[in-house]
């Protein structure tokens, strides 16, 4: 029982982390360039992650080992653009619609499973796909002005 009580407590702190984090990211956006936040953010996220890692047997040097760095750098360099591209998203076209454009992603990647991958999507996960759509669509107030603004485009990128 105390497993699943840390469990649910972490959940809701990661939640309440990332909410912060992408309100932050909001407010300085619309005073920043999103290049020097993203800076900032992973000078501090690597600061963290060098004092864990240092802790670790082995040291940093055994947790930054790797097989594949190229793999590596890349996937770390398409993270970086990504969060430009969502704090610019947020200056932009506004927290509440860019995270409602962000939410529908497992929605886009169920879809995407049918034809890429052949996975078989029941009437359960059709209807999950359905009613997160619609709700998609109630948060972005699909009105004359609601799909026309050009900056909604960021978060689908």
């Amino acid at each position: 029982m105390k497993s699943k009580t840390h469990g649910y407590l972490f959940a809701l702190a990661a939640t309440t982390i990332f909410s912060f984090q992408d309100a932050v990211s909001k407010h300085l956006g619309d005073h920043y360039s999103p290049v020097f936040i993203t800076m900032i953010r992973y000078w501090a996220f690597a600061a963290f992650c060098i004092l864990v890692a240092s802790r670790k047997r082995g040291g940093l040097r055994a947790v930054a080992s790797t097989t594949r760095p190229v793999l590596q750098i890349v996937r770390g360099f398409l993270l970086a653009t990504e969060v430009m591209i969502v704090i610019t998203s947020f200056a932009n076209a506004g927290l509440a619609h860019s995270t409602a454009v962000l939410s529908a992603t497992p929605l886009v990647v169920t879809l995407l499973s049918i034809p890429l991958l052949g996975e078989h999507v029941g009437w359960r996960r059709w209807s999950a796909i359905i009613a997160g759509l619609i709700g998609v669509l109630l948060i972005l107030k699909p009105d004359a002005s609601g799909f026309l603004d050009p900056w909604l485009l960021l978060p689908v990128i």
